[in-house]
Protein backbone atom coordinates (compact mmCIF):
# COMPACT_ATOMS: atom_id res chain seq x y z
CA UNK A 1 0.00 0.00 0.00
CA UNK A 2 1.35 3.55 -0.99
CA UNK A 3 1.23 6.33 1.47
CA UNK A 4 -1.32 8.43 1.48
CA UNK A 5 -0.54 11.97 1.48
CA UNK A 6 -2.19 15.12 1.73
CA UNK A 7 -2.19 18.29 -0.61
CA UNK A 8 -4.57 20.43 1.48
CA UNK A 9 -6.29 21.57 4.62
CA UNK A 10 -9.73 19.90 4.62
CA UNK A 11 -12.05 22.82 4.02
CA UNK A 12 -15.79 21.25 3.69
CA UNK A 13 -17.40 17.65 4.79
CA UNK A 14 -16.94 15.89 1.20
CA UNK A 15 -13.61 16.32 2.09
CA UNK A 16 -12.92 15.34 5.47
CA UNK A 17 -15.62 12.29 4.34
CA UNK A 18 -12.90 11.47 1.47
CA UNK A 19 -9.96 12.02 3.45
CA UNK A 20 -11.93 9.60 6.47
CA UNK A 21 -12.53 6.70 4.01
CA UNK A 22 -8.69 7.06 2.45
CA UNK A 23 -7.66 6.68 5.99
CA UNK A 24 -9.93 3.39 6.58
CA UNK A 25 -8.53 2.11 3.41
CA UNK A 26 -5.15 2.65 4.31
CA UNK A 27 -5.86 1.33 7.74
CA UNK A 28 -7.52 -2.18 6.35
CA UNK A 29 -4.80 -2.83 3.94
CA UNK A 30 -2.37 -2.46 6.72
CA UNK A 31 -3.95 -4.87 8.72
CA UNK A 32 -4.64 -6.88 5.74
CA UNK A 33 -0.74 -7.43 4.81
CA UNK A 34 0.44 -7.45 8.29
CA UNK A 35 -1.73 -9.19 10.91
CA UNK A 36 -1.60 -13.05 10.66
CA UNK A 37 -4.89 -14.94 9.82
CA UNK A 38 -5.40 -17.78 12.49
CA UNK A 39 -7.31 -20.94 11.34
CA UNK A 40 -9.55 -21.50 13.96
CA UNK A 41 -10.36 -25.59 13.77
CA UNK A 42 -12.43 -27.76 15.65
CA UNK A 43 -9.51 -28.34 17.95
CA UNK A 44 -8.25 -24.72 18.33
CA UNK A 45 -8.28 -23.94 22.17
CA UNK A 46 -10.07 -20.76 22.27
CA UNK A 47 -8.59 -20.02 25.83
CA UNK A 48 -5.08 -20.31 24.79
CA UNK A 49 -2.90 -17.35 25.06
CA UNK A 50 0.93 -16.89 24.00
CA UNK A 51 1.97 -15.95 27.77
CA UNK A 52 0.64 -19.61 28.16
CA UNK A 53 2.53 -20.37 24.99
CA UNK A 54 5.66 -19.18 27.08
CA UNK A 55 5.18 -21.15 29.58
CA UNK A 56 5.02 -24.24 28.88
CA UNK A 57 8.25 -24.02 26.67
CA UNK A 58 10.09 -22.12 29.79
CA UNK A 59 8.53 -25.32 31.62
CA UNK A 60 9.83 -28.09 28.85
CA UNK A 61 12.90 -26.30 29.03
CA UNK A 62 13.92 -26.40 32.20
CA UNK A 63 12.07 -30.20 32.52
CA UNK A 64 14.60 -31.32 30.14
CA UNK A 65 17.56 -30.00 32.13
CA UNK A 66 16.20 -31.21 34.72
CA UNK A 67 15.86 -34.52 33.50
CA UNK A 68 19.85 -34.51 32.29
CA UNK A 69 20.99 -33.77 35.30
CA UNK A 70 18.49 -36.51 37.56
CA UNK A 71 21.77 -37.98 38.96
CA UNK A 72 22.47 -34.58 41.36
CA UNK A 73 19.49 -34.17 42.98
CA UNK A 74 20.46 -31.37 44.87
CA UNK A 75 21.02 -29.00 41.90
CA UNK A 76 18.82 -25.90 42.19
CA UNK A 77 17.36 -27.09 38.60
CA UNK A 78 14.88 -29.53 39.55
CA UNK A 79 13.07 -26.55 42.35
CA UNK A 80 13.43 -24.13 39.18
CA UNK A 81 11.42 -26.69 37.02
CA UNK A 82 9.06 -27.66 40.13
CA UNK A 83 7.92 -23.85 40.40
CA UNK A 84 7.92 -23.76 36.38
CA UNK A 85 5.50 -26.25 36.04
CA UNK A 86 3.05 -25.51 38.80
CA UNK A 87 3.12 -21.43 37.24
CA UNK A 88 2.30 -22.86 34.23
CA UNK A 89 -0.48 -25.56 35.71
CA UNK A 90 -2.16 -22.66 37.72
CA UNK A 91 -2.06 -20.18 34.57
CA UNK A 92 -3.44 -22.65 32.32
CA UNK A 93 -6.33 -23.53 34.78
CA UNK A 94 -7.02 -19.70 35.32
CA UNK A 95 -7.08 -19.35 31.73
CA UNK A 96 -9.66 -22.11 30.87
CA UNK A 97 -11.61 -21.00 33.90
CA UNK A 98 -11.49 -17.44 32.67
CA UNK A 99 -12.68 -18.27 29.18
CA UNK A 100 -15.15 -20.26 31.16
CA UNK A 101 -16.90 -17.85 32.74
CA UNK A 102 -16.87 -14.68 30.07
CA UNK A 103 -18.95 -17.41 27.69
CA UNK A 104 -21.28 -17.90 30.55
CA UNK A 105 -21.37 -14.56 31.17
CA UNK A 106 -22.80 -13.38 27.19
CA UNK A 107 -24.11 -16.60 26.44
CA UNK A 108 -27.94 -16.27 26.19
CA UNK A 109 -30.68 -19.16 26.65
CA UNK A 110 -30.81 -19.64 22.77
CA UNK A 111 -27.08 -20.41 22.14
CA UNK A 112 -27.28 -22.64 25.26
CA UNK A 113 -29.85 -24.89 23.57
CA UNK A 114 -28.51 -24.49 19.50
CA UNK A 115 -25.11 -25.71 21.06
CA UNK A 116 -26.46 -29.00 22.83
Amino acid sequence: MEAVKWESAITNQRQLDERCTKLMEAIQATIWDQVPVMEITLKSKCWWTKELTQLHRKANKLGRQSYELCSNTEHSIHGEHKEAAKLYDRTLLFSKKQHWCDWLERVEELDIWMAN
